[in-house]
């Protein structure tokens, strides 16, 4: 077993490496290489937690984890909903009209 997690380490950690060297020469990665890096570093996680019985901390540390993202995310959306002004209020000065119409067609009108 403690092989087969080390073979999964190391094999993320090639593939991480080579989604960053294929990303830096071809602007792009491709998905077998994402989707074998995925199924590697998940499977060595997975294994590793469970054999160090750390599964109940895991799954404590991701609820906190996802909860913290959901309330950050929350909290932003709403002191920007709450903030005064507009993204056209910087701009030079529009008809009313024009400024109305603007914010309708990027459902900035509610």
């Amino acid at each position: 077993m403690r092989v087969l997690v080390q073979t999964l380490i190391y094999c993320s950690l090639f593939l991480g490496l080579s989604m960053i060297v294929w990303d830096l020469s071809q602007m792009y990665v491709p998905s077998f290489l994402i989707l074998s890096f995925c199924i590697c570093f998940i499977g060595a996680l997975t294994i590793g937690v469970y054999r160090q019985g750390l599964a109940l901390f895991f799954l404590k540390r991701m609820a906190s984890s996802i909860l913290t993202l959901v309330i950050i995310a929350t909290a932003t959306f709403l002191m920007l909903r709450l903030l005064p002004g507009g993204p056209f209020d910087d701009e030079k000065a529009l008809a009313p009209h024009i400024k109305k119409n603007i914010e309708k067609k990027y459902g900035l009108h509610l």
